[in-house]
């Protein structure tokens, strides 16, 4: 990193700064520390704690680390009261990057699946037997086959078709030509609203900010829920209302991610 040629360096996005994912510590190369010659423009996109809050003993370094950064900006709300404790500047909220591309180049990337059943797509990266009493309740009142799609077996095949061996591009395929989506990750939740799919969300609890946070912005926290019993009414989703209000928020992350671009261009002049 000492000889960059670049105006500006941004650190983005997902759970950088979430010790657990990062071998226990916080790993300062996601908080642009590097080499004391190295003077560019440091800002952050998106960034995610992954937590509710700052561990005690990550306090220090994570003070130490923010203040590399000319400007922040966090994928989730909760986390801009948490670093403020720890950080003089701005902190703006931004959508996560997955959301800033229309629908239709996920579209056009997506290879559709072979199948030819309607079905719920199940997608999930950790075990949670509530995901499968959901699906389970709703296929069955809509009449839907049962596809998890993952990385490894997570229930008995012969519950539903299982699919662990899907790329990227078959990945989009298969919720790009899915009926009902069941989902407790913040990904599958994402995917879902890209491709205006009717579905709901079982985060894990202790984990359920940052799909809390983008339910709330666009007016779908009712499709949160944490077991079967809640879904007293399976209910379908009319998009027009959060369609709007994700434009608008798409919008916003533009704007930042223009404004850093441009105050770093200026700044290295």
């Amino acid at each position: 990193f000492k000889n960059l040629d670049c105006d500006i360096i941004i650190s983005g996005s997902d759970q950088l700064w979430n010790p657990l994912l990062t071998g226990g510590n916080l790993d300062k190369v996601f908080f642009c520390d590097f080499d004391s010659n190295v003077t560019k423009e440091r800002y952050s996109y998106a960034s995610s704690i992954g937590q509710k809050s700052i561990r005690p003993q990550d306090e220090e370094q994570i003070r130490k680390y923010l203040r590399n950064f000319v400007e922040i900006s966090v994928r989730e709300y909760h986390s801009i009261s948490e670093l403020k404790k720890y950080y003089d500047g701005e902190i703006t909220h931004v959508l996560d990057p997955t959301l800033l591309l229309k629908q239709r180049v996920y579209s056009d990337l997506a290879i559709e699946p072979q199948y030819s059943k309607p079905y719920l797509l199940i997608y999930q990266n950790s075990f949670n037997k509530e995901t499968l009493k959901v699906a389970k309740k709703i296929a069955e009142e809509k009449n839907l086959q049962i596809v998890e799609i993952g990385y490894y077996k997570n229930f008995p095949p012969r519950f539903h078709k299982q699919v662990i061996t899907a790329g990227p591009r078959e990945f989009l395929g298969w919720y790009k030509k899915a009926d009902y989506v069941v989902t407790n990750t913040f990904h599958g939740t994402v995917f879902s609203i890209l491709f205006n799919k009717d579905f709901y969300s079982i985060p894990l609890k202790g984990r359920e900010t940052r799909v809390l946070s983008l339910l709330e912005i666009i007016g779908l926290k009712n499709r949160i829920v944490y077991n079967y019993e809640q879904l007293k009414e399976i209910t379908s989703i009319n998009y027009s209302t959060p369609l709007k209000l994700l434009e608008r928020e798409k919008r916003k992350s533009y704007d930042y991610l223009n404004k850093i671009i441009n105050l770093g261009k200026l700044n290295n002049k």
